[in-house]
């Protein structure tokens, strides 16, 4: 993990190098009765360092605790306090040796001339491999990384394609010599042919910010420079480019999108006919600040729970990711589920489905080596509703005609199915992700290493009954739910066709079996076995360089209004006792609709429908926070009709209600609430008319086309949101995920 910012005695060095191949390098807090909080070091391979002037040489692999009162060093040869390591002239890849220094009073807290403190310089590079920005943007690549940050937190980017605004509050800058200024607030707005410097005085090109001297913390300002030429893309002499050494800690640039898809979005932007991204801080983090705050501290995993209808589920309504293999369980498509977990996971944590390579660029090298009979599915008769042959309540069960959700599992069976996989000496955690139901084994066992040579000692997992970490080898767990149907009925249109199933059983999906090192040495393989020959349901794993995780799990279920959700709510909800519920309101399964000339819903009592489902999830014993949103409403619904006339229904006792009505009484209600709220439903009304009035079409055709998942309608099938649609909506809703 970065070292925290809370940490200073890892913030004082001066930061001279690049780190290669962070990958390789493992930071583990911990604590003991003498010397209070530490930190555990690994360098698990030969870490290669690079100065600004062209020297380079790797640190020999070690491990080694660094106490708080002690600074991490480069060293020329082992243990040697003054031998220069001279990276700064032209290295010939010999090894630099990590050594610990103790400062006991204000004149050491400095490291001494013939060394390299290294603290802040891994801290600087730990994570660099998201990039921050593609290769287009090189004008941020190719600084010479001087100083360190001492508020990284100070600095905000928001890329627009073509520009990207820079903003800063009040940053510090020390330099390799003790120097320190503040740069001064301001936001600057910069063109594909610009990059972004330090100078003395306000905006002169060449006014030397001299922050190798030391400093009194007077102001620098930030100033854009044109390039021109190949030979001013380095920094010219007298001011410094700021770029590489903001690289670490701004908003990353987002590279799920093609860059097609994302020509196509900034000409719609262009037009008026998509919101631009905004970089306003949420307006409700106050109101999830339980989970913002564990969110922001990372020290514990934090799990999320998503629920809707079929709006939020990835079933080939928008656009596939083309590296799904790689992305968590129901976060496949370009879809606001999807960008939501992006924007809040950790850059740490990574995936592996059960069809990914080891690598996502390996060919022939699979993630996964499986032993049993494999079939892929998302829909099962053991899982979730039961349907019979001709509905008949007393027929035989059989495969469930549709899918509610993107449950895709690996299902292996034989006399003892099993699957290997590697946690690799980089992974800090490693966690199974699997299924349970009542024919898979009530007797999976793991096994650390060889199959023949198993080795004890250096994995442990979390027992979840007994709520203790255990040694992983030879752990077993079951996978296993009760023979036993629950009695419910559900019915719902399944291409046209009317069908109620009669019942349901238990299975939850991407369940975590947490593994974690206890000792950084070799990859080593597990394997998870039956050892009772029942059958094996896996999606993958979830691996980080860190300890903790966060699970986003997305629970919408398609068709589903709130009482068929609560049906499930055991496992689907309450099983990860969430500490964010993120409730995209299912407004279209709960009826907001003009389609009939009457109704017996009021908007009144849809809202308070909500409103007491919100209750209760808020009451539950975990005391989650959670934010409810608003989205959008499908063709039969009738907002409008074909011309453009509000439809309205009658209510008896109430009068007459259109689904602008249901919308705002609900989201009036939502306000009420101790809750954070939004509604986006405007902001797909006001685009549509937009697209309406540049293209001489109406509102009607403009909210409700259906013409497939990358078009310039809203959506596939008039009902569920495509890419398009899904990014108007995401834009609207980005800034309350701003934290």
């Amino acid at each position: 993990m970065s070292l925290p910012i809370s940490d200073l005695e890892f913030q004082k060095s001066h930061t001279k190098f690049i780190i290669g191949n962070e990958d390789a390098i493992i930071v583990s807090k911990a604590y003991n009765a003498t010397d209070g909080v530490y930190y555990n070091i690994t360098l698990t391979a030969p870490v290669n360092v690079i100065d600004e002037r062209g020297g380079y040489r790797g640190i020999a692999p070690t491990t080694i605790s660094v106490k708080n009162y002690e600074i991490l060093c480069l060293s020329g040869s082992d243990g040697g306090v003054y031998s220069d390591p001279k990276i700064y002239e032209k290295g010939t890849g010999q090894a630099l040796y990590l050594y610990k220094f103790p400062f006991n009073n204000p004149s050491q807290t400095e490291p001494l001339e013939g060394y390299a403190e290294i603290g802040s310089v891994l801290n600087f590079v730990w994570n660099s491999q998201y990039p921050s920005f593609d290769g287009r943007k090189t004008r941020f690549q190719k600084g010479h990384a001087k100083f360190i940050i001492g508020n990284p937190q100070g600095i905000s980017v928001i890329d627009h394609g073509d520009t990207v605004t820079v903003k800063v509050d009040g940053i510090y800058l020390f330099d390799e010599m003790g120097g320190y200024k503040v740069v001064k607030s301001a936001s600057m707005t910069l063109s594909n042919n610009e990059i972004l410097c330090l100078s003395g005085a306000e905006y002169p090109a060449y006014s030397d910010p001299k922050i190798y001297e030391k400093g009194t913390g007077q102001t620098l300002h930030l100033h854009r420079y044109l390039f021109n030429s190949a030979t001013q893309l380095d920094p010219l002499q007298g001011y410094a480019e700021l770029g590489a050494v903001m690289n670490r800690s701004w908003t990353p640039y987002n590279p799920s999108f093609a860059e097609g898809v994302y020509d196509r979005f900034r000409d719609l932007e262009g037009k008026g006919l998509l919101m631009k991204r905004s970089d306003e801080n949420s307006p409700i983090k106050d109101k999830v600040s339980n989970f913002v705050k564990k969110w922001r501290n990372r020290r514990e995993d934090v799990n999320i729970v998503m629920l809707d209808g079929s709006i939020s589920t990835d079933m080939n309504y928008s656009v596939k990711r083309t590296d799904e293999a790689y992305r968590p369980p129901c976060c496949t498509e370009r879809n606001i589920p999807s960008f939501i977990e992006e924007k809040l996971r950790w850059k740490q944590q990574k995936f592996r489905r059960f069809d990914a390579m080891t690598e996502i660029t390996a060919v022939n090298d699979p993630a996964f080596v499986e032993v049993g009979s494999g079939v892929t599915k998302n829909k099962d008769k053991a899982w979730d509703w039961i349907y019979r042959v001709g509905d008949d309540p007393n027929g035989q069960i059989e495969e469930p005609p549709v899918a509610n959700y993107n449950g895709l599992t690996r299902i292996l069976t034989g006399a003892n199915p099993q699957v290997t996989f590697l946690f690799r000496n980089f992974y800090r955690r490693c966690d199974f992700i699997y299924r349970t139901d009542y024919l898979c084994s009530d007797a999976l066992q793991v096994i650390v290493g060889e199959l023949n040579q198993p080795v004890n000692g250096v994995v442990e997992v979390f027992d979840e009954l007994n709520n203790v970490w255990k040694e992983a080898n030879g752990f077993i767990f079951s996978a296993q739910e009760p023979d036993l149907i629950e009695a419910a009925e559900f019915e719902s249109t399944i291409n046209g066709t009317k069908r109620k199933s009669h019942g349901f059983r238990k299975t939850i999906f991407q369940k975590r079996l947490k593994m974690r090192r206890t000792v950084v040495d070799n990859s080593r393989k597990i394997t998870i076995k039956s050892m009772d020959g029942g059958r094996l349901g896996y999606w993958g794993i979830q691996y980080s360089s860190t300890e903790t995780m966060i699970n986003f799990i997305d629970s919408a279920r398609g068709s589903h209004n709130i009482d068929a959700l609560g049906k499930f709510e055991e496992w689907s909800v309450d099983y990860w006792k969430p500490d964010l519920i993120l409730y995209s309101c299912n407004t279209i399964n709960e009826g907001a609709s003009c389609f009939s000339i009457t109704s017996d819903k009021s908007p009144t009592m849809f809202a308070a429908k909500f409103e007491e489902f919100i209750t209760h999830l808020l009451n539950k014993p975990y005391q989650p926070d959670l934010m409810a949103y608003i989205l959008f409403c499908m063709r039969n619904q009738l907002l409008v009709d074909s011309n453009d006339l509000v439809r309205m229904t009658y209510i008896n006792g109430y009068g007459a209600a259109t689904v602008f009505d249901y919308h705002d009484t609900l989201f009036q209600t939502l306000q009420e609430l101790p809750i954070a709220s939004a509604n986006a439903f405007y902001e797909f009304w006001n685009i549509a008319k937009a697209r309406s009035e540049y293209y001489g079409t109406s509102i009607y055709n403009e909210m409700h086309g259906a013409a497939g998942p990358d078009s310039n309608s809203f959506t596939t099938d008039a009902t569920h949101l495509n890419e398009y649609g899904a990014m108007v909506g995401w834009r609207f809703l980005e800034k309350y995920f701003n934290f």
